[in-house]
């Protein structure tokens, strides 16, 4: 799979459309000019949040004319068939999800690209506490196969449910 067109319509500080290359694309330039901001947009189209952990308040700044912002892409999938997915953000906050022209569910629109990143912030993953290391490994899995990532949920909300259970007990304990 790979990108055959990315459109950036009101992104930060991009208004683009390219063809990245089948293969290696190399973005070279001053600092400040949206290389990062490049990257998260296409991260935008395969998970719907930045890989910066920020919200969607600082893809639309304030000061912009318009009330929206877009990122829009042709993808080529390992069989040769073509999907387009749009994700926009609009002033009020509120996402949207496109596949093929059609307004779609996130979880189906997520299910299209297929992305991880590795940033300055994932030296964390090494140095860092291990719950970062297995939160990493699960939404890498998720992204890569779709059906784990409902199985990741659901993981997650039991062993959450599991802890508090366990502290509800230890409290009746201590009173």
């Amino acid at each position: 799979m790979y990108l055959a067109q990315l459109e950036l319509t009101h992104y930060k500080n991009l208004n683009i459309k390219v063809a990245p290359d089948k293969g290696i694309n190399l973005l070279i330039g001053p600092n400040g000019i949206g290389k990062t901001n490049f990257l998260e947009a296409i991260y935008y189209l395969s998970s719907g949040t930045s890989f910066r952990g920020i919200g969607e308040e600082y893809v639309l700044p304030d000061n912009y004319p318009t009330d929206y912002s877009a990122v829009s892409a042709e993808i080529i999938n390992n069989d040769q068939t073509r999907d387009e997915v749009r994700f926009v953000v609009t002033k009020a906050l509120h996402k949207q999800y496109y596949l093929n022209s059609k307004e779609t569910s996130a979880a189906k629109f997520k299910s299209k690209l297929k992305a991880v990143v590795h940033a300055p912030g994932t030296l964390d993953l090494v140095t860092g506490a291990a719950q970062l290391r297995r939160s990493f490994l699960d939404n890498s899995l998720a992204i890569a196969r779709i059906d784990s990532r409902k199985l990741f949920t659901t993981y997650r909300r039991v062993v959450l449910n599991k802890n508090r259970i366990l502290q509800a007990n230890d409290s009746a304990r201590s009173s």
